[in-house]
């Protein structure tokens, strides 16, 4: 019998960033195939952002599903990005044709058609399904990497925050929080361990940290959801890291603010038991 996904192209799964928006891609990948069983897909990895990237899931992928690394990185202080018109229009037209999808949320998948060869998948506001987030979280767990258990865990990013001049979680806010929760000893996770320690050597006469730790990506997540209290802050992987533990019930969770929209329209709950607010 002609099977019409074998002949039809795969559709092009695109992401651009690290680990967390790459999870976000392969959460996309795995509702649409649940919606489009059969369908091929394949997903290509973008270098190119602020800062390079690579491949950090390819362990995590199903085995229906393949993988390509597109080198398109480029040094922005020596580049000026253009958008030409006749790019824009071309742009238009296969969202209009939907030959091209890039959803932003739940509506938007039922655009992509039989015929659609490329989508985003690295970040968006689409909800995935509860079955979707217990199978990645499961897959990390069954990865082979150490982590640190049953501790009180602030998660700091920095990174490129500090080299493009973004705005960052500032310790002061997360003393506040400390102080209300009355609990003073803390691990820091992050990728920045000098300029995090700098920082929070300032509060050092308030909070005691026993130590400053720059962890691998999956071992970070592992640590961030068997923590015994999580801190995130508005980085993807504290994004990820909360959505595991709501969903899996691990502990209490805080995050910033401002991102309680966002996470309201990412998880089912919007007022879950073990989330809170800073």
């Amino acid at each position: 019998m002609l099977n019409l996904n074998q002949l039809l192209p795969p559709l092009r799964v695109h992401s651009w960033g690290g680990l967390g928006s790459q999870l976000n891609a392969l959460a996309f990948t795995l509702d649409f195939l649940a919606l489009n069983p059969g369908r091929r897909v394949h997903l290509v990895i973008h270098t190119g952002g602020v800062t390079r990237r690579s491949m950090e899931i390819a362990e995590l992928l199903p085995t229906n599903v393949t993988w390509s690394e597109i080198d398109d990185f480029v040094n922005k202080s020596n580049t000026q990005k253009s958008k030409t018109s006749l790019r824009y229009f071309a742009s238009l037209l296969s969202d209009k044709l939907r030959i091209a999808i890039f959803p932003e949320n739940n509506s938007d998948l039922k655009r992509i058609k039989f015929w659609t060869i490329s989508s985003r998948g690295h970040y968006s506001y689409i909800r995935f399904s509860e079955s979707t987030i217990i199978y990645i979280f499961e897959l990390i767990k069954k990865s082979d990497v150490a982590s640190m258990n049953d501790k009180n865990i602030i998660h700091y990013r920095l990174g490129d925050l500090l080299s493009v001049g973004k705005a960052f979680i500032a310790p002061s806010d997360i003393l506040q929080l400390i102080e209300t929760l009355g609990i003073q000893t803390w691990h820091v996770l992050t990728d920045s361990p000098e300029a995090a320690r700098k920082m929070f050597n300032k509060l050092s006469d308030k909070i005691s940290i026993e130590g400053i730790h720059n962890l691998p990506p999956l071992t970070l997540i592992k640590s961030g959801f068997q923590s015994r209290i999580f801190v995130g802050t508005t980085s993807k992987l504290s994004i990820w890291i909360c959505i595991f533990r709501v969903y899996l019930n691990s502990g209490l969770t805080f995050m910033p603010i401002e991102l309680r929209m966002n996470l309201s329209q990412l998880i089912k709950d919007p007022t879950p038991k073990n989330l809170d607010y800073y």
